[in-house]
Protein backbone atom coordinates (compact mmCIF):
# COMPACT_ATOMS: atom_id res chain seq x y z
CA UNK A 1 0.00 0.00 0.00
CA UNK A 2 0.98 3.76 -0.78
CA UNK A 3 0.65 6.39 1.99
CA UNK A 4 0.86 10.08 1.05
CA UNK A 5 1.24 12.38 4.07
CA UNK A 6 -0.76 15.22 3.48
CA UNK A 7 -1.06 18.89 5.71
CA UNK A 8 -4.74 18.96 4.41
CA UNK A 9 -4.47 22.22 2.32
CA UNK A 10 -6.70 22.87 -0.25
CA UNK A 11 -4.56 21.52 -3.17
CA UNK A 12 -3.72 18.46 -1.43
CA UNK A 13 -7.66 17.63 -0.61
CA UNK A 14 -8.30 18.70 -4.18
CA UNK A 15 -6.23 16.09 -5.21
CA UNK A 16 -7.40 13.72 -3.33
CA UNK A 17 -11.37 14.26 -4.30
CA UNK A 18 -10.24 14.26 -7.92
CA UNK A 19 -8.99 10.81 -7.45
CA UNK A 20 -12.18 10.01 -6.03
CA UNK A 21 -13.74 10.89 -8.92
CA UNK A 22 -11.50 9.21 -11.20
CA UNK A 23 -12.98 6.05 -10.75
CA UNK A 24 -9.47 4.69 -9.99
CA UNK A 25 -8.78 1.94 -7.75
CA UNK A 26 -7.45 2.74 -4.80
CA UNK A 27 -7.27 -0.42 -3.04
CA UNK A 28 -3.48 0.48 -2.25
CA UNK A 29 -4.24 3.52 -0.66
CA UNK A 30 -4.48 5.27 2.51
CA UNK A 31 -3.88 8.91 2.55
CA UNK A 32 -2.91 10.54 6.05
CA UNK A 33 -4.00 14.27 6.82
CA UNK A 34 -1.78 16.50 9.56
CA UNK A 35 -3.96 19.63 9.23
CA UNK A 36 -2.71 23.02 9.48
CA UNK A 37 -5.08 25.37 8.85
CA UNK A 38 -8.27 25.62 11.90
CA UNK A 39 -11.07 26.26 8.83
CA UNK A 40 -12.32 22.38 8.25
CA UNK A 41 -14.22 23.60 5.06
CA UNK A 42 -12.45 21.73 2.81
CA UNK A 43 -11.37 18.54 5.49
CA UNK A 44 -14.88 17.83 5.89
CA UNK A 45 -15.61 17.83 2.29
CA UNK A 46 -12.72 15.59 1.74
CA UNK A 47 -13.81 13.35 4.32
CA UNK A 48 -17.38 13.05 3.61
CA UNK A 49 -16.21 11.91 -0.28
CA UNK A 50 -13.65 9.16 1.15
CA UNK A 51 -16.50 8.10 3.88
CA UNK A 52 -19.04 7.91 1.00
CA UNK A 53 -16.96 5.58 -0.95
CA UNK A 54 -15.65 3.52 2.33
CA UNK A 55 -12.49 4.42 1.86
CA UNK A 56 -9.59 4.69 4.49
CA UNK A 57 -8.44 8.43 5.84
CA UNK A 58 -6.38 8.96 8.28
CA UNK A 59 -6.76 12.16 10.18
CA UNK A 60 -3.77 13.55 12.59
CA UNK A 61 -6.65 14.99 15.66
CA UNK A 62 -3.71 16.83 17.31
CA UNK A 63 -2.24 18.96 14.90
CA UNK A 64 0.14 21.43 16.32
CA UNK A 65 2.13 23.70 13.06
CA UNK A 66 0.87 26.69 11.69
CA UNK A 67 -2.41 27.76 12.74
CA UNK A 68 -2.46 25.41 15.55
CA UNK A 69 0.95 26.34 17.00
CA UNK A 70 0.76 28.49 20.25
CA UNK A 71 -3.01 27.44 20.91
CA UNK A 72 -3.00 25.62 24.56
CA UNK A 73 -5.12 22.90 23.90
CA UNK A 74 -4.69 22.40 19.86
CA UNK A 75 -6.32 18.85 20.25
CA UNK A 76 -9.98 19.93 21.83
CA UNK A 77 -9.74 22.52 20.01
CA UNK A 78 -9.85 21.08 16.63
CA UNK A 79 -11.99 18.26 17.74
CA UNK A 80 -14.46 20.84 18.38
CA UNK A 81 -14.52 21.21 14.24
CA UNK A 82 -13.95 17.55 13.31
CA UNK A 83 -16.53 15.79 15.86
CA UNK A 84 -19.33 15.84 13.68
CA UNK A 85 -17.75 13.83 10.95
CA UNK A 86 -14.70 12.20 12.17
CA UNK A 87 -17.01 9.53 13.21
CA UNK A 88 -18.91 9.48 10.28
CA UNK A 89 -17.93 6.22 8.91
CA UNK A 90 -15.63 2.99 10.16
CA UNK A 91 -13.15 4.26 7.19
CA UNK A 92 -12.28 7.40 8.49
CA UNK A 93 -9.29 6.79 11.26
CA UNK A 94 -8.25 9.18 14.19
CA UNK A 95 -4.81 9.04 13.98
CA UNK A 96 -2.18 10.61 17.45
CA UNK A 97 1.19 11.87 16.78
CA UNK A 98 3.77 10.84 19.13
CA UNK A 99 6.66 13.65 19.73
CA UNK A 100 9.08 14.03 22.19
CA UNK A 101 6.57 15.78 24.67
CA UNK A 102 3.61 13.26 24.37
CA UNK A 103 2.60 11.57 27.99
CA UNK A 104 1.86 7.83 28.08
CA UNK A 105 -1.27 9.40 29.32
CA UNK A 106 -2.63 11.80 26.83
CA UNK A 107 -1.46 7.98 24.50
CA UNK A 108 -4.00 6.57 26.59
CA UNK A 109 -6.33 9.23 26.73
CA UNK A 110 -6.79 9.30 22.86
CA UNK A 111 -7.40 5.31 22.81
CA UNK A 112 -9.48 5.62 25.31
CA UNK A 113 -11.42 8.63 23.75
CA UNK A 114 -11.71 6.51 20.30
CA UNK A 115 -12.10 3.32 21.35
CA UNK A 116 -15.30 2.05 19.34
CA UNK A 117 -13.08 3.20 15.84
CA UNK A 118 -9.87 2.03 14.36
CA UNK A 119 -7.01 4.16 14.91
CA UNK A 120 -3.30 5.29 14.00
CA UNK A 121 -0.50 6.10 15.75
CA UNK A 122 2.16 8.78 14.68
CA UNK A 123 5.38 8.36 15.46
CA UNK A 124 7.30 11.29 15.42
CA UNK A 125 10.83 11.52 17.65
CA UNK A 126 8.55 9.98 20.86
CA UNK A 127 9.71 10.35 23.95
CA UNK A 128 7.71 7.76 25.46
CA UNK A 129 9.94 4.60 26.95
CA UNK A 130 9.24 0.85 25.01
CA UNK A 131 8.04 0.19 28.63
CA UNK A 132 5.68 3.05 29.06
CA UNK A 133 4.56 1.93 25.13
CA UNK A 134 4.32 -2.22 25.97
CA UNK A 135 1.06 -1.83 26.93
CA UNK A 136 -0.72 -0.06 23.79
CA UNK A 137 -0.29 -3.40 21.67
CA UNK A 138 -3.00 -4.32 23.42
CA UNK A 139 -5.71 -2.37 22.41
CA UNK A 140 -6.85 -4.20 19.66
CA UNK A 141 -8.23 -0.96 17.60
CA UNK A 142 -4.30 0.05 16.48
CA UNK A 143 -4.88 -0.39 12.84
CA UNK A 144 -1.69 1.56 11.87
CA UNK A 145 1.41 2.52 13.68
CA UNK A 146 3.21 5.35 10.90
CA UNK A 147 6.66 6.37 11.49
CA UNK A 148 8.01 9.40 10.27
CA UNK A 149 11.13 9.88 8.89
CA UNK A 150 12.49 6.82 10.77
CA UNK A 151 12.30 8.86 13.84
CA UNK A 152 12.30 5.54 16.17
CA UNK A 153 14.66 2.99 17.54
CA UNK A 154 15.00 -0.22 16.66
CA UNK A 155 13.70 -1.94 19.55
CA UNK A 156 10.59 0.53 19.48
CA UNK A 157 9.79 -0.31 15.99
CA UNK A 158 10.12 -4.60 16.67
CA UNK A 159 7.52 -4.17 18.99
CA UNK A 160 5.12 -2.85 16.44
CA UNK A 161 3.09 -5.32 14.16
CA UNK A 162 4.73 -5.67 11.10
CA UNK A 163 1.34 -5.63 9.32
CA UNK A 164 0.32 -2.70 10.98
CA UNK A 165 3.63 -0.35 9.97
CA UNK A 166 3.97 2.75 7.58
CA UNK A 167 7.13 4.31 6.67
CA UNK A 168 6.55 7.68 5.77
CA UNK A 169 9.91 8.77 4.20
CA UNK A 170 10.86 12.84 2.88
CA UNK A 171 12.11 11.99 -0.13
CA UNK A 172 11.76 15.69 -1.88
CA UNK A 173 14.87 17.80 -2.04
CA UNK A 174 13.78 21.19 -1.28
CA UNK A 175 15.19 23.81 -2.83
CA UNK A 176 15.77 27.42 -2.41
CA UNK A 177 14.01 28.64 -5.28
CA UNK A 178 12.04 26.81 -7.99
CA UNK A 179 15.27 28.21 -10.56
CA UNK A 180 17.63 25.77 -8.47
CA UNK A 181 15.80 23.05 -9.41
CA UNK A 182 17.34 21.00 -12.63
CA UNK A 183 17.13 17.22 -14.14
CA UNK A 184 16.53 14.32 -13.15
CA UNK A 185 17.78 12.27 -9.33
CA UNK A 186 16.45 9.56 -7.67
CA UNK A 187 13.40 9.61 -5.14
CA UNK A 188 13.19 6.54 -3.95
CA UNK A 189 13.42 2.22 -3.77
CA UNK A 190 11.53 1.63 -0.61
CA UNK A 191 8.09 0.77 -2.25
CA UNK A 192 10.40 -2.40 -2.88
CA UNK A 193 10.32 -3.41 0.49
CA UNK A 194 6.08 -3.37 0.82
CA UNK A 195 5.14 -6.30 2.39
CA UNK A 196 8.44 -7.42 3.93
CA UNK A 197 9.21 -5.29 7.23
CA UNK A 198 5.94 -3.09 6.19
CA UNK A 199 2.38 -2.68 5.31
CA UNK A 200 2.81 0.68 3.57
CA UNK A 201 5.43 3.08 2.05
CA UNK A 202 4.52 6.92 2.41
CA UNK A 203 6.25 9.87 1.16
CA UNK A 204 5.35 13.77 1.45
CA UNK A 205 4.90 13.74 -2.31
CA UNK A 206 6.12 16.89 -4.02
CA UNK A 207 5.77 19.53 -1.02
CA UNK A 208 8.39 17.60 1.64
CA UNK A 209 8.15 17.70 5.07
CA UNK A 210 9.24 21.06 6.24
CA UNK A 211 5.94 23.05 6.50
CA UNK A 212 6.04 26.08 3.91
CA UNK A 213 2.90 28.17 4.03
CA UNK A 214 2.55 31.24 1.49
CA UNK A 215 5.12 32.79 -0.86
CA UNK A 216 5.30 35.40 -3.70
CA UNK A 217 5.33 36.08 -7.37
CA UNK A 218 7.76 32.88 -8.14
CA UNK A 219 10.89 33.79 -10.53
CA UNK A 220 10.26 30.26 -12.12
CA UNK A 221 8.05 27.89 -12.75
CA UNK A 222 8.61 24.11 -11.73
CA UNK A 223 6.73 20.89 -12.25
CA UNK A 224 7.61 18.56 -10.04
CA UNK A 225 6.79 14.50 -11.78
CA UNK A 226 7.70 10.82 -10.52
CA UNK A 227 8.63 8.20 -12.92
CA UNK A 228 9.33 4.60 -12.72
CA UNK A 229 13.05 3.68 -14.11
CA UNK A 230 13.10 0.63 -16.13
CA UNK A 231 16.29 -1.01 -15.31
CA UNK A 232 15.92 -0.22 -11.55
CA UNK A 233 12.86 -0.12 -10.78
CA UNK A 234 13.53 2.53 -8.71
CA UNK A 235 11.39 5.85 -8.65
CA UNK A 236 12.87 8.85 -10.19
CA UNK A 237 11.68 12.48 -10.01
CA UNK A 238 12.16 15.24 -12.97
CA UNK A 239 11.83 18.70 -12.69
CA UNK A 240 10.43 20.98 -15.38
CA UNK A 241 11.37 24.11 -15.29
CA UNK A 242 10.41 27.70 -17.60
CA UNK A 243 13.47 29.05 -18.86
CA UNK A 244 12.64 32.40 -17.25
CA UNK A 245 13.74 32.68 -14.13
CA UNK A 246 13.73 36.28 -13.85
CA UNK A 247 10.47 37.42 -11.08
CA UNK A 248 10.04 40.57 -13.17
CA UNK A 249 10.41 39.50 -16.59
CA UNK A 250 7.22 37.41 -17.92
CA UNK A 251 4.03 36.50 -16.76
CA UNK A 252 3.85 33.65 -14.36
CA UNK A 253 1.43 32.14 -16.79
CA UNK A 254 3.97 32.38 -19.66
CA UNK A 255 5.97 30.48 -17.40
CA UNK A 256 3.53 27.96 -16.67
CA UNK A 257 2.99 26.48 -20.23
CA UNK A 258 6.71 26.64 -20.62
CA UNK A 259 7.59 24.19 -18.27
CA UNK A 260 4.10 21.98 -18.52
CA UNK A 261 5.18 22.04 -22.11
CA UNK A 262 8.43 20.17 -21.33
CA UNK A 263 6.55 17.93 -18.99
CA UNK A 264 4.30 16.80 -21.96
CA UNK A 265 6.90 16.59 -24.13
CA UNK A 266 8.77 13.66 -22.10
CA UNK A 267 5.83 12.03 -20.66
CA UNK A 268 4.14 11.76 -24.33
CA UNK A 269 7.27 9.68 -25.04
CA UNK A 270 8.15 7.82 -22.52
CA UNK A 271 4.50 6.81 -21.25
CA UNK A 272 6.08 3.62 -19.72
CA UNK A 273 8.05 5.86 -16.97
CA UNK A 274 5.09 8.17 -16.35
CA UNK A 275 2.23 6.26 -16.87
CA UNK A 276 -1.19 7.86 -17.92
CA UNK A 277 -3.28 9.80 -15.49
CA UNK A 278 -5.99 12.87 -15.61
CA UNK A 279 -3.55 15.18 -13.68
CA UNK A 280 -0.97 14.23 -17.16
CA UNK A 281 -4.20 14.88 -19.27
CA UNK A 282 -4.83 18.45 -17.67
CA UNK A 283 -1.10 19.29 -18.65
CA UNK A 284 -1.70 18.74 -22.21
CA UNK A 285 -5.09 20.09 -22.50
CA UNK A 286 -3.50 23.17 -20.75
CA UNK A 287 -0.70 22.87 -23.31
CA UNK A 288 -3.34 22.39 -26.10
CA UNK A 289 -5.32 25.71 -25.33
CA UNK A 290 -2.79 27.86 -24.32
CA UNK A 291 -4.64 27.76 -21.19
CA UNK A 292 -3.23 29.38 -17.48
CA UNK A 293 -5.14 26.70 -14.28
CA UNK A 294 -3.13 28.93 -11.48
CA UNK A 295 -0.52 28.19 -9.00
CA UNK A 296 -2.85 26.23 -6.72
CA UNK A 297 -4.03 23.76 -9.89
CA UNK A 298 -0.27 23.52 -10.66
CA UNK A 299 0.33 22.02 -7.38
CA UNK A 300 -2.78 19.77 -6.99
CA UNK A 301 -1.85 18.54 -10.53
CA UNK A 302 2.03 17.31 -9.62
CA UNK A 303 0.36 15.83 -6.19
CA UNK A 304 -2.26 14.09 -8.18
CA UNK A 305 0.12 12.82 -10.71
CA UNK A 306 2.40 11.78 -7.88
CA UNK A 307 -0.09 9.65 -5.94
CA UNK A 308 -1.20 8.42 -9.45
CA UNK A 309 2.19 6.83 -10.37
CA UNK A 310 2.63 5.24 -6.61
CA UNK A 311 -0.53 3.76 -7.13
CA UNK A 312 0.54 2.13 -10.35
CA UNK A 313 3.98 0.85 -9.29
CA UNK A 314 2.77 -0.71 -6.55
CA UNK A 315 0.11 -2.46 -8.50
CA UNK A 316 2.17 -3.45 -11.34
CA UNK A 317 0.95 -1.18 -13.39
CA UNK A 318 4.10 -0.15 -14.72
Amino acid sequence: MYSPYLYARQSELLALRALLKDGLDLSGLVPVLEPVIINTKGLKACTEAFADAGHPLIIATNPSHNEFKGISNPQEEFYKHIKDFIHSSPSIVPGFNLTKNTTKNEVDAFLNKYSQQNVALIHNNPSISLNEFGTHPHFPNIKYNIILSNKITSAHKGALPTLSLISVEDSFIKQAKNADYSGKEHFTDKHKTIGLDKLAYGDYTITGQKLEIGGGKPGAVTIHAIYKDKATQDIWIEHFVSEETDRNIGSVESKFLDAARKLVRETTSRPGEFSDNSALQSYKYHVANNTWPGLPKNKELQIRHHICLMLDVISGKI
